[in-house]
């Protein structure tokens, strides 16, 4: 269960600012213990650890825990670290999504590398968790045992040696968490705005609030590249820096692919974002496309708008750019397959303005080695899944497409006339009688 609603920001009457830390000065951390809980609520039973302070920055502060694997991150790579936080993630996500709390009037986000963090992933499983941002830090310690009462997230620490379970190189480590930060940082600043608004619903749903984290990524990584937020991109502006790419890119692109190699299993509008990666991929697509077409050209008023709302979900989406979630859907689906297609007046919102989609993510599926992600383009083919109208299930064969998304079929007709009829009907032959539920035809040529 979620903490009760602790203290927010400092008031007027606040001490003046706290001094930062000494680099090397050591701090006890208390870590959500996420295998051992009570009733599932993880502010019981916390880890506490030791920590080391390794570089501090004008708004950061990077702890490492004194149990880290050997042959990790060097001071250096933190100051590096610090360095990049404060240049570069902090402008670009309070920028987008607005300022974090400051429970302890320090003006810094505490960044702690630790193998607490190693020990969520399974050994050998192909994917990991990067981090966390645990939001039961930002209440009062008696009302959640874990808190720190500051603003802090969790990340991987590197692991070369296979000390707990995977391995994890340091140069991996170095770019991937770049991302991570980002993204974590967005989660803080969201549940932060809404406690100090205060709003009675301060979690942001699950499938929102990954949304927009990672979409933070893309953000940072466009900064990174010096391009808009509203700059079309194509694969070759998206690749032109491998580190950025891998840092701020790579990963939503992985996880859009998931989602376009079966879209009607998955949907952007789930609370299953909180643990599938194909809904991840799906949410941070719909919300660029929001981003594209219902903000007026001003994206940095409106992703702002959506933290601080009182409302949650399709609620907030729909209260903040006053179109109907079945018109938000429609753009977005129909844009998937549309997208830069070159199809006669088409209109603007069934493309997106930020990609040419088709473009890159048929370069990200050209056959690759692993270890070499930028290889070049070549071969790709877009990962959308398209069935042949003639595949179509018979009478009493059930196809399940999750509400906010679709399945997506391709037919073709000689002359200008349809000889096609298509209907929706329910597994017993039926007229359809499905709420919302809705048929969108397109000509591609």
């Amino acid at each position: 269960t979620a903490p009760r609603r602790g203290r927010g920001v400092p008031s007027p009457s606040a001490p003046a600012r706290a001094q930062p830390p000494a680099v090397g000065s050591t701090r006890t951390i208390r870590v959500p213990n996420f295998d051992d809980n009570t009733a599932g609520n993880s502010c019981d039973n916390p880890i506490s650890i030791t920590t080391t302070v390794e570089a501090v920055g004008e708004n950061s502060v990077i702890l490492v825990d004194n149990e880290r694997p050997d042959n990790g991150l060097t001071r250096a790579h933190f100051e590096q670290i610090a360095m990049e936080f404060d240049t570069l993630i902090f402008a670009v996500d309070t920028t987008y999504f607005g300022l974090p709390t400051d429970l302890d009037v320090d003006e810094r986000i505490f960044i702690l590398y630790t193998p607490e963090v190693n020990k969520l992933s399974e050994p050998n499983s192909g994917s990991y968790v990067g981090g966390f941002f645990f939001s039961g830090d930002l209440f009062d310690v008696s009302d959640c045992a874990q808190s720190n009462e500051t603003e802090i997230f969790y990340l991987l620490a590197a692991d070369p040696l296979k000390e707990f379970g995977n391995t994890f190189e340091r140069d991996f480590i170095r770019v991937s968490t770049r991302g991570t930060i980002a993204h974590e940082f967005q989660h803080m600043i969201n549940i932060g705005v809404k406690i100090a608004a205060p709003f009675e619903a301060y979690d942001e749903t699950a499938w929102l609030n990954e949304g927009l984290s990672h979409f933070a990524e893309e953000l940072v990584g466009r900064r990174s590249l010096n391009k808009g937020v509203l700059e079309e991109l194509t694969w070759t502006e998206v690749t032109a820096d491998q580190n950025t790419y891998i840092a701020f890119f790579f990963q939503n692109f992985a996880r859009f692919e998931d989602y376009l190699l079966s879209p009607g299993t998955s949907s952007p509008t789930r609370e299953n974002a909180a643990q599938s990666l194909s809904y991840r991929g799906a949410a941070w697509a719909f919300v660029r496309h929001l981003s594209d077409h219902h903000s007026d050209g001003n994206v940095v008023a409106f992703t702002r708008s959506l933290v601080l709302s009182p409302d949650t979900g399709i609620a907030n989406t729909e209260s903040r750019t006053g179109v109907p979630f079945e018109d938000q859907v429609r753009g977005f689906l129909v844009a998937l397959a549309a997208d830069d297609a070159g199809i006669p007046n088409l209109d603007p919102v069934y493309e997106y303005a930020s990609w040419r989609l088709i473009d890159a993510m048929s370069c990200f599926a050209t056959p690759r080695d692993p270890s070499d992600p930028l290889l070049p383009c070549g071969n790709g083919e877009y990962q959308l899944n398209v069935r042949s109208l003639a595949g179509v299930p018979d009478v009493g064969t059930r196809l399940s497409i999750l509400s906010g998304s679709g399945a997506y079929y391709l037919g073709s007709y000689p002359g200008t006339t349809p000889t096609l009829a298509v209907q929706l009907l329910s597994n017993t032959g039926q007229q359809l009688n499905a709420a919302g539920a809705r048929m969108f035809v397109l000509r591609m040529d």
